[in-house]
């Protein structure tokens, strides 16, 4: 599993090389590319799937950080089908363009732990 800088290095470097690719093939605005570039800087420092644990993350929340201390690690924060379920009802309502940076940035955290993982698992034996 990757440690908290690794995933946020990950999280920058596709918000670094997915946002220029998505200016020049597609037709977004650039006012939601804006919103969405800094749903996802905060889905990654901020709002992620670590924030279950004594992470780097929940602590950036100061005295707000008691809000977490609920969730076992691993738990519901997760779960993709979390994430993506927050992201149809978002898009019920009509306010996807509002979530869909902070669910992108949780569904590669997620990914990324997996990904991790299996990785070690194999490495292991």
């Amino acid at each position: 599993m990757p440690n908290a800088e690794t995933h946020e290095k990950i999280g920058l470097g596709i918000l670094c090389l997915g946002v220029p690719c998505l200016v020049f093939k597609s037709d977004i605005s650039s006012l939601y590319m804006f919103m969405i570039s800094t749903e996802f800087w905060i889905g990654t420092y901020y709002v992620n799937p670590d924030l279950d644990t004594n992470s780097r993350c929940r602590k950036r929340w100061g005295c707000l950080k008691f809000i977490w201390k609920s969730f076992k690690h691993r738990g519901v924060l997760h779960n993709p089908y979390l994430w993506i379920s927050i992201f149809f009802v978002a898009k019920e309502l009509d306010l996807e363009i509002w979530v869909i940076g902070i669910v992108a940035s949780s569904l590669i955290h997620i990914l990324t732990d997996m990904v991790g993982d299996k990785t070690r698992r194999i490495y292991q034996g």
